[in-house]
């Protein structure tokens, strides 16, 4: 006997009489309307308990009828409608933050205030200058990820340039990236 195939939500596959097809009958060995019937319910008994939906309220008529067809309905939709499913999971590890991305932000930041640099481009003098680990196009690709987490220091920025100066901006940027050690890269020529 085939099984048949498994339900997506529990991963349990239909069992008992749901993993038995239907019988093949001919016109002399066909059941009578009744035997339909009563197989039919069966089956459809053992459907509503597999969903863990009582089957009563459905077969008996009464209030719960309408819900509960249309509760087993929504869950073989999403069994088996991949309509009815969430957004397939994405391959992969999932990226993670690193503890230097905001020094890779506020790096990029200060080129692009002071030498007028492209994204681009300072994340490339990064890379020569050995700042943050990693490739230019890793770097380029943790770069436009961390921004978003980062627009409200971007914000920031903005502000104390427009209210104190890009120059003022630019110098307290410098002194806080180059720390006690003044001969960096990051310090005017």
């Amino acid at each position: 006997m085939k099984r048949a195939a498994s339900s997506k939500s529990d991963n349990k596959p239909y069992t008992g009489i749901l993993a038995q097809p239907m019988p093949k009958w001919t016109i002399l060995t066909g059941p009578t309307g009744e035997e339909l019937a009563a197989l039919i319910d069966e089956k459809f008994r053992a459907l509503f308990a597999h969903y863990k939906i009582e089957p009563a309220g459905a077969m008996e008529g009464g209030p719960e009828t309408a819900p509960s067809w249309a509760n087993l309905a929504f869950h073989l939709a999403r069994d088996h409608v991949p309509g009815f499913r969430g957004a397939p999971r994405r391959r992969g590890k999932p990226a993670m933050r690193k503890d230097d991305d905001v020094t890779l932000v506020l790096h990029v930041e200060l080129l692009k205030r002071r030498d007028g640099l492209s994204i681009r481009k300072a994340i490339k003098e990064i890379t020569a200058q050995n700042i943050v680990q990693g490739t230019e196009q890793t770097l380029h690709q943790r770069y436009k990820i961390a921004k978003e987490n980062f627009v409200m220091l971007s914000h920031l920025f903005d502000n104390i340039a427009t209210a104190k100066g890009n120059d003022a901006l630019v110098h307290v940027m410098e002194e806080s990236l180059s720390g006690d050690n003044k001969d960096t890269f990051l310090s005017p020529d």
